[in-house]
Parts: C-alpha cells; structure tokens; sequence
C-alpha cells in the first residue's frame, strides 16, 4: 500500500484501501499505522482530486479505543473531530464488524440528527479516563448531557455506569476525577449532578460507605440537587456492607425528599436484603415492587429465591412466584416447591441421611429455577472452587503478606476518604 502512495501518480489507491490497513491496525495497537493511514488517505485523495475518506462511525469509535488504551490524546481528538465533521456524511464503508459493541450491553438511545451517537461520546469519554485526561472526560460529559440529558445515556447506572464498573476502580482515579470536578467549579465551569454522580457511584461500590456520604454531602454544598442514582449510590455502598436497614431508611428519606425510587432502587434493597440473609426484609422488597409495578432484576431473584429455600421462607417463595409468573422471569416452576413440604430435609428423620436429602433437596430445588447458563457458571464455580483447594495452604503460608496488603489498601481507602474531606472543606 505504501508503494501505490508512493506512486500516485500512476495507480490511485481507493479509499477501502486505507481502511483495510488502519483498522487492523487499532486493534493490534499500533497508533503509528493508524496516524500514518489517516495522513496518508488525507494527502493522496486530495491529489487525486478525489472526495476525502468519509469514516464510518463504528470504524472511528475502534480508533478511538485503541488511542485510549494506549493514552494517545492527540489520535483520540483527531478521530473525535473527524467523526463529529463526518457524522452527516455517508460512510466511504461498512464497519467492520468485529468492532461493534454488543447491542444487549449497550441499550440503543436513538441519535439526534447530525449529532454523534451516545456511543460514540460514551467511547471518546471512555478513551480519555483511560489516558487519565479527566478534565477532558468531564467536557464530553457535559457535551453528552446536552444532547441527551434526561435520558438513560446520561445515567450513572445506565450509560455510563462503564466509568463507575470498570474505568474508576483504583482509589487515585476516583480521587483525581473529583479534583478535576472541584476545579470545574472553582474556574466557573458547570458542573452538574450526572458528574457527580459517577464519583458517588464508585466510591459507593467500593464499600466505603463513610467516603460515599462524604461525596453525598458535596451535592448540597455546591448547589446541585441530588436524583435517583445519587441516593442510588450511596445505597449501593450500604448494599456491599449488607446493611439492610440502611437501605431502607435511605428509600424511605429520598421519598421524603420528592426524589421517586426507580428499579435500581429497589432491586438494591431486595439484592442487599437477600445478601444479609434477611428473608422478611426481601419479602417486603418484593411485596413493594410488585406493588409498585417494578421489575425484579433475574438474579436479584435468583438471589432472593435461594434465600427462600434456606430460610424456608414461606412468603419470601410465595411473592417471589407471583413476580415469576406476572413479569415473566423465567424461573421454573418448581423452583418454588418448597423442599420442606415434601419431606425432604427440615426434621431430616433419624440420622444424618435426611439432613443430607434435605440439603441436597434445597439447592436442586432453587437452582432448577435458574438458568441453564447460570447454573452452568455455578457448576464451573464450584470445580474451580476444588481445584483450587492445594493453593489454599499456599495462601495460609502467605498471610503475613496478605495482611499487610490488606493494612496498606485501609490506609489508601482512609486516605481516600480525607482528601475528600479536605477537598470539601476549600
């Protein structure tokens, strides 16, 4: 390909040419081809006299990716700019596609006329976290929100709720991201509840409840009215330290507040309620749901089920069949054949065979409920699970190392909870 550019004057090189150069060459991470491609097909389509590349969408979105992965800013803005100058454009060609996202973990917010789709932004915001350049992230936030704000693209548990699961895991990029927030503000700049919101969810979801009420407590102060994923947030780090009452208190305070439960929240009451093993509080989940209309996430009700089978739960197994049978779960129907009421377990008759039949009865009985493909994870669990068994002396030998791994992440959690604190206080 290089020859032919190098000869242009004798054998013009289509468009498709580049293309079939460049996007392999994202994927294998070699930004140099990509920048060499894209200055290439600018250069010899202008002196051919020929129309410039017209990128498609998907294909800009794979360069994007890859720039972020390898912390490329200048090939993320130069491919941002290029897809936001082509959108209006028809593409020179199809995707590629092995470089489309999967649909069913990417729900489809229909694109405004001559405007990017909220994939796309969502890809640029995604590259940017990843090359650590969060100030620019947050612009793209902004720029998303004006577009699509109100809906689920701009959603901490929708949209975006990527930043929260996998870009912001470490106690620095959660930290840093609400320095680039504050000096949003500081420097006059909007900041809004959404990006607030992404802060509060990860923290959340790392369990630090104290750190978490510390970002909650931000909104107020900088005049921002938290929404349904605010308090969402900080139920989810109630969640993860199972702290069931908790969860209630913040349901019942957010009504309070004029703010409405939404599915997120009830499935994290019902999800921390089952998690507690507390069988009465999940029935309640249940019973207000089903109240209020709001669908049962499958393995929050997987969860609740086995809780059910456990505590021999009557009417935990009784509400959990009715939402089974109304919002079409899937769950089987003997799922909710309760192993006590066919002898099988409970009183276990004499000796330790009925206590095993009753054991062996509870978890064939809810797990026949689920899923092949999840009981199929579970099964895989399970021989992982003993096949790891030898390693497990090798771990013991190691806690010493262990526990000073576990002080040293305390202390950045602490310290992460501080500069919170102290970024607040200015």
């Amino acid at each position: 390909l290089q020859e032919l550019i190098n000869n242009q004057s004798l054998v013009p090189v289509p468009p498709e040419a580049f293309l079939s150069v460049l996007l392999p060459a994202a994927a294998a991470g070699r930004m140099d081809v990509v920048r060499t491609m894209m200055g290439a097909a600018d250069q010899h389509l202008a002196l051919q006299g020929a129309k410039p590349l017209v990128y498609h969408p998907e294909d800009l979105i794979a360069v994007i990716k890859a720039a972020g992965a390898a912390g490329d800013t200048a090939l993320i803005a130069d491919a941002w700019a290029r897809l936001q100058q082509d959108v209006q454009a028809k593409p020179t060609t199809a995707a590629a596609a092995s470089f489309k996202s999967n649909p069913s973990s990417n729900p489809v917010v229909e694109s405004l006329p001559g405007r990017p789709s909220p994939a796309a932004v969502k890809a640029v915001i995604k590259a940017y976290v990843d090359a650590r350049e969060f100030g620019k992230a947050l612009q793209l936030v902004t720029e998303l929100e004006e577009v699509y704000g109100g809906t689920h693209a701009t959603s901490a548990y929708g949209g975006l709720a990527f930043l929260a699961i996998d870009a912001l895991q470490r106690e620095e990029d959660i930290a840093a991201l609400f320095t680039q927030i504050k000096a949003r503000k500081d420097a006059g700049q909007p900041v809004s509840t959404v990006m607030m919101n992404l802060v509060c969810r990860a923290v959340g979801r790392m369990g630090n409840v104290e750190a978490t009420g510390k970002v909650f407590q931000s909104y107020e102060a900088w005049g921002l009215q938290p929404d349904a994923d605010s308090y969402n947030a900080v139920m989810e780090s109630c969640m993860r330290a199972k702290k069931v009452a908790a969860v209630e208190g913040l349901i019942s305070y957010m009504t309070s507040k004029g703010v409405e439960p939404n599915v997120q929240s009830w499935n994290i009451l019902l999800s921390t309620a089952a998690e507690a093993k507390h069988a009465s509080a999940a029935a309640s989940a249940v019973e207000r749901m089903l109240a209020s209309g709001v669908r049962l996430l499958k393995t929050n009700a997987g969860k609740a089920l086995k809780l059910a089978h456990e505590q021999r739960s009557e009417s935990l197994l009784q509400l959990l069949r009715r939402a089974n049978e109304q919002q079409g779960l899937g769950l089987q129907r003997q799922a909710f054949d309760g192993w006590w009421r066919r002898g099988r377990g409970g009183d276990g008759g004499n000796g330790s065979s009925g206590t095993n039949a009753g054991r062996s009865g509870r978890v064939d009985t809810w797990q026949q409920g689920l899923p092949l493909q999840q009981r199929q994870q579970q099964a895989q669990g399970k021989q992982q699970e003993e096949s790891e068994q030898p390693e497990q002396v090798l771990e013991q030998q190691a806690s010493s190392k262990t526990e000073e791994a576990q002080l040293l992440r305390k202390s950045v959690r602490a310290g992460l909870a501080a500069a919170l604190g102290a970024a607040m206080n200015q």
